[in-house]
């Protein structure tokens, strides 16, 4: 994993010896020694991870943590604070003034690395596709700054269900979350989405009594794993609580995909500053994933009559073509709204608008659902069936321009109605071929088929010849 570190920590020794550290693990480094030489560097181009130490000439280590999180571009930016040993409380402040994390003093090489992979890692999500890169403009992409968000769901999943309460009794004070115990079979058997926002796990949530074919120290790595796999519970945030001695298993845990690590006794005031920050991160990749899954939807919608637009509409034609049954036909239709020119000229375009969205309703309500329905031009749709024969073909035509026709168009405002009609070529074509020159063909053909109709007294319906 490449990533770009900015160390900031007034100690020339401390800095060469992260340095050297990270370098042995093919990170690249950038060197500051005060908050201010830091914020200079940060505008010169965001890093993908900061190692605050806890010397610096200018800002108190916990202050300059939270004075980050207000850089603008660096909301989201992974924090990584360095304290001496014995500092908890210094811990427990970096934690609640917006770090990622904080370790003490002395920090084996091993969980270091581990740690900055995670950090990494997860920052390295946020920001996959460029989604949150400011220049953009889009907003819903970014993590919010705001205090306030809704209660999450919070599972305590331990080996001995005394032991997952006795936790939620020292978290719930200092959380306003829904927190709940469950076991591994319960946790396992979570089916809707977002069953839970954050686990934390046991390292041993059920540690097998005298049965040595089984490591307990690992199993809550196992059902991590599992939870990662499944769709109810993959978007969670994973918290392994292990004993603070055994840095093997933090390693491993955070190299497998936790989010965080809880070393030690179950603090209640350590747990609830660390699920916050990884509710945080979580809720926020929530909200990449359902804004990229809207800009996908609009990139593939129209946006005023909600059908499929040309970018949709022609490689699921392809697809049509090339996986229909063997010997079936499918058919495409072109329609365009009669003299829909002289509809904006007379009422105007918000009219003209009214008109192509209730077109566009009795079109996709007169379809089945394998149909294709798009809007690919201006007054313009286009409408695929497939396993069709030319008579079934054209009795749906037939179908769709009578729909249209049948009943005037109320205009908004209740300014009266305009009667509407639709000129429809049609062509039918075998499946099989379905590459970009057979549905170039296959619309060209339609097309030609709509112009004989337009051209023939318009509202009716006109079979490509070449496939008749």
């Amino acid at each position: 994993m490449k990533g770009k570190i900015l160390i900031v920590d007034d100690s020339v020794t401390n800095r060469i010896v992260l340095k050297v550290k990270l370098a042995s693990a093919f990170f690249d480094t950038i060197q500051t020694r005060s908050f201010a030489e830091a914020v200079a560097a940060l505008r010169q181009g965001a890093p993908d991870l900061v190692i605050l130490g806890s010397d610096l000439p200018d800002m108190a280590p916990v202050a300059a943590a939270r004075a980050l999180r207000s850089v603008p571009g660096c909301e989201g930016l992974p924090i990584l604070m360095l304290a001496p040993s014995g500092a908890r409380e210094t811990q427990l402040a970096a934690l609640e003034a917006g770090a990622d994390d904080c370790l003490l003093r002395p920090i084996p090489d091993q969980l270091l690395l581990a740690r900055v992979r995670s950090l990494l890692r997860s920052g390295a999500e946020a920001g996959s596709l460029g989604l949150c890169d400011p220049g953009r403009g889009i907003a819903e992409l970014a993590e919010t700054g705001a205090d306030y968000r809704a209660p999450a769901r919070i599972a305590l999943v331990a080996a001995r269900p005394e032991t997952a309460i006795r936790w939620r009794a020292t978290l719930a004070p200092n959380l306003p979350d829904r927190i709940e115990v469950l076991s591994r079979e319960e946790a396992l058997a979570l089916t809707d989405p977002p069953a839970i926002d954050l686990f934390f796990i046991a390292a041993d949530p059920t540690a097998p009594d005298g049965d040595p074919s089984q490591s307990g120290r690992a199993l809550g790595l196992h059902l991590m794993s599992d939870l990662r796999c499944r769709p109810a519970t993959r978007g969670a945030a994973m918290c392994i609580v292990i004993d603070p001695d055994d840095v093997a298993l933090a390693v491993g845990a955070l190299d497998l995909g936790a989010d965080d690590v809880l070393r030690g006794p179950f603090d209640g005031r350590e747990a609830a500053l660390r699920a916050r920050t990884m509710i945080r991160r979580k809720l926020a990749a929530d909200r990449r994933r359902t804004a990229l899954r809207r800009g996908l939807e609009m990139a593939l919608t129209d946006p005023l009559t909600g059908l499929s637009n040309r970018r949709h509409a022609l490689p699921a034609l392809a697809r049509m073509l090339g996986q229909g049954r063997p010997g079936a036909l499918c058919a495409v239709m072109l329609i365009d709204i009669d003299r829909f020119k002289s509809v904006n000229d007379s009422h105007g375009h918000a009219t003209g608008d009214h008109v192509l969205i209730e077109v566009a309703r009795r079109l996709a309500g007169e379809c089945a659902s394998e149909a294709i329905v798009a809007r690919i031009g201006g007054e313009e749709f286009l409408i695929a069936l497939p396993d069709v024969d030319a008579r079934s073909a054209e009795a749906c035509a037939d179908r769709l321009r009578r729909a249209i026709e049948v009943e005037p168009v109320s205009l908004p405002r209740g300014t009266g109605s305009i009667g509407v009609t639709v000129s429809i070529g049609l062509a039918l074509s075998g499946t099989g071929e379905a590459d970009e020159a057979a549905v170039a063909c296959l619309i060209d053909r339609a097309d030609r088929a709509l112009l004989h109709a337009k051209g023939g007294g318009r509202n009716q319906v006109t079979l490509s010849r070449s496939a008749a």
